[in-house]
């Protein structure tokens, strides 16, 4: 059917012909991993002007991504298909300037990138990124116009101080009396907003909250601190959070099982040489503490049939993960890997995916509750 589309000029078809090649089986086809045949199909997908095609063909010359990548002509690509309106390339494109050892690093074009994808687009994630630089550009202009946050920031209370700087002196008091939810949360607004810029080096205030609570058994601060080492250009240290992954995923963080995992899957420095029975070892570890994306990781890594893996997504569900129980769910709802429809069964994982607070599996609850 798809290879017909896509023969008939359906550029739309021939993107998905490009992922399934790539083993994307969440239509409940199973087809070997090409990368040569996705390629072929992406091209033709972009040629006919689908623009998700274009992207995911720049993708695969990322050289992050792959050994044969190509760096020049994956930007060349990402600019084009940004150009003309491709959100998700735009959003590449930010992240590129944001993050990448390979491109100068340049908040500036970051922030026109994920506002251009945020006006193409409106997701939650590219328009939250778009205001978190937009924030970042402006704290860093306030600093070299004023010459020090606290000049610059008292002028401009009204626009955004007070709007942060009350909650976090009461979570201040509080952390200082030992409430570590409390400490966990300044910590975040030391990372993400400029409220408390007047203070110094939001970062290093976050980190320094982060391993007091990580010396005192809380597995979150020790996964948080690993994570504000990972992707952070040539800032990264990979040896610091694989060291703090491994001391949260022993005391059951499952998504620091996970990253760890995937620093061997990927035979990242910071582990040596790539080892997937180690990388199976921690992924399972985090499928079993609830982790839906250890579970995902678990099967992909193994090659496991997919009409097995919404076992694993069973597991990371009754673990407590909200998103797993809505692809158990979308499993019976959609009849998928040859089992039959099961609307009952599958509205009961909906709303045991609700429980948890997973948006999507209480909009697919209500609405087979209207039928």
């Amino acid at each position: 059917m798809l290879e017909d589309l896509c023969a008939d000029d359906e550029g739309q078809a021939c993107g998905l012909l490009g992922r399934l090649s790539l083993g994307d089986d969440y239509t409940g086809l199973e087809l070997p991993q090409n990368p040569d045949a996705a390629k072929e199909f992406y091209t033709r997908s972009c040629e006919l002007g689908h623009l998700d095609g274009c992207t995911d063909l720049a993708r695969m010359f990322d050289p992050e991504n792959t050994k044969t990548g190509d760096h020049s002509r994956m930007m060349a690509l990402l600019s084009e298909t940004c150009t003309n309106g491709g959100a998700a390339a735009c959003d590449m494109l930010g992240g590129k300037y944001l993050y990448s050892d390979l491109v100068t690093q340049d908040i500036n074009q970051a922030h026109h990138f994920y506002r251009l994808a945020c006006q193409i687009r409106l997701e939650t994630d590219t328009c939250e990124d778009a205001e978190r630089t937009r924030l970042a550009i402006e704290r860093r202009d306030l600093r070299k116009n004023l010459g020090g946050f606290e000049a610059a920031l008292a002028p401009r209370l009204q626009d955004f101080g007070l709007y942060f700087h009350a909650p976090a002196r009461r979570m201040r008091v509080a952390c200082a009396a030992g409430e570590q939810d409390q400490c966990l949360a300044l910590a975040g607004l030391y990372q993400t907003y400029i409220a408390l810029a007047h203070e110094g080096r939001d970062e290093d205030q976050a980190r320094a909250i982060y391993v007091h609570l990580c010396d005192n058994g809380r597995n979150e601060a020790c996964y948080r601190y690993g994570q504000s080492y990972q992707d952070q250009g040539h800032l990264s240290r990979h040896d610091i959070s694989a060291d703090y992954y491994s001391r949260a995923c022993d005391t059951g963080h499952g998504e620091a099982c996970t990253s760890l995992g995937l620093f061997y899957e990927l035979g990242d420095d910071a582990v040596g040489s790539e080892d997937d029975n180690v990388a199976g070892e921690y992924y399972l570890k985090a499928c079993g503490y609830g982790n839906a994306r250890g579970c995902d990781y678990l099967s992909g890594l193994f090659d496991v049939p997919a009409k097995t893996k919404p076992v694993f997504d069973l597991i990371a569900c009754l673990g407590g993960d909200g998103q797993a129980c809505g692809f158990v769910a979308d499993h019976y709802r959609k009849g998928r890997g040859g089992e039959p429809t099961d609307m009952t069964l599958a509205r009961a994982l909906y709303d045991y995916g609700c429980s948890f607070g997973d948006e999507d599996a209480c909009y697919y609850y209500r609405r087979l509750g209207d039928h």
